[in-house]
Order: C-alpha cells, then structure tokens, then sequence
C-alpha cells in the first residue's frame, strides 16, 4: 500500500506596479559621465576634446603618448560612453505547490490557469520520471484538477472521478473551492498529506 502524495499550497508576493527610476539611477548616470574627464577640465572641454579625438588626428588638440608595443600610458583618458539597457524584471509566481511526498516537483505558477494529471496534455504530469510503467499513479486521472486565477482569488476544479480534497474537504467532480495560503490539496484521498 502507498500513501497518494498531496500537495502544500502557498502564495508567493508580487509587485503589480511598474518600477520607477530612482534618483540615485541618474546620479550614477553622471558620474559615470564625468568621470571621462580629467579633474582639471570642465564637462565642455572633456565633450569637446572626445569630438576632436573622434573626428580627426588634428595636433592641435592634446596629444596622448603611447609605447611602440600600441598600448596607452597611463596618463591618457579615454571618454566612453555607457549606454543603458533596461532590464526586463524576472517574472514572480503568483502561487507555488510544495509537494509532501517523494517523487515529486514545487511548481511555480506564472500562467492564470494550470491542468494537473496524468494525461500528456497537462501543464503538470503526474507520473514517476524514474518509473513510466509504475501503477502508483493510476489512481489519479488523465485531468485530475485545475487550479485558475479570477483577480486576486484563487480556485481549485475537481476534475477526477477519485477526488480532489482541500483541507480534508472533498470538492466534488466538477465543483470548485477557493484556495487560501497554505492549503492542502490532497489528490484521490483526504488522510494523504
């Protein structure tokens, strides 16, 4: 005999606002910026002096020295300029199932919805990885449950002929109960967590 593993359902925070830019982002931006220059120019004389280097060799301008094997001294200044690349902020998972028995994985839940089951076309299969012939997981149907998102609510469908339990509490084929955090979704029979 073997125990149905169930699962331990649990929230994770996530931020629904946009990040702004701090103050101290720009700060950076122009001290990066300035420190192209050397301590005894203004900001002008750095731009001006980067256009002459850029556009033409004129000896007018200040000179930089450099060794036959065409490396700088150390006295030379380089201006580079740094471009910014916004970056894209790593997606949060709304929700994440902790599994209470071996063989199986956490999932993260980023999508609205999610199907859970034995069938291929799940986004989460229940199978053994280690053992595709074992008859441990024929107790759980091709479509077991689905879990969805309707705003900030959460709701779990039974889907199975041998039940989906929250909290000790059969929903019932076809039937749904919202989830709270920390819920025990127990799959088949209810004394599995």
């Amino acid at each position: 005999m073997f125990l149905t593993p169930s699962y331990l359902f649990t929230f994770q925070s996530w931020k629904m606002s946009e990040e702004v830019p701090h103050e101290a982002d720009h700060t950076q931006s122009t001290q990066s910026t300035q420190s192209t220059q050397s301590p005894t120019q203004s900001p002008t004389q750095a731009k001006s002096e980067s256009k002459t280097q850029q556009g033409s060799s004129s000896s007018s301008g200040p000179t930089s020295s450099s060794s036959g094997s065409g490396t700088l001294s150390s006295v030379d200044t380089i201006p580079v300029t740094l471009s910014s690349v916004p970056e894209e902020p790593e997606p949060q998972p709304w929700c994440r199932l902790l599994p209470m028995a071996r063989g199986f994985r956490s999932h993260d839940c980023f999508e609205d919805q999610y199907l859970f089951g034995r069938g291929s076309n799940c986004n989460y299969v229940l199978n053994d990885p280690d053992d595709t012939e074992s008859k441990k997981f024929r107790i759980y149907s091709k479509r077991h449950f689905r879990i969805y998102r309707e705003g900030s609510e959460v709701f779990v469908v039974d889907l199975s002929n041998n039940g989906t339990f929250v909290d000790g509490i059969r929903i019932g084929k076809d039937k749904k109960l919202p989830l709270v955090n920390n819920a025990v979704i127990a799959l088949a029979e209810p004394r599995n967590k």
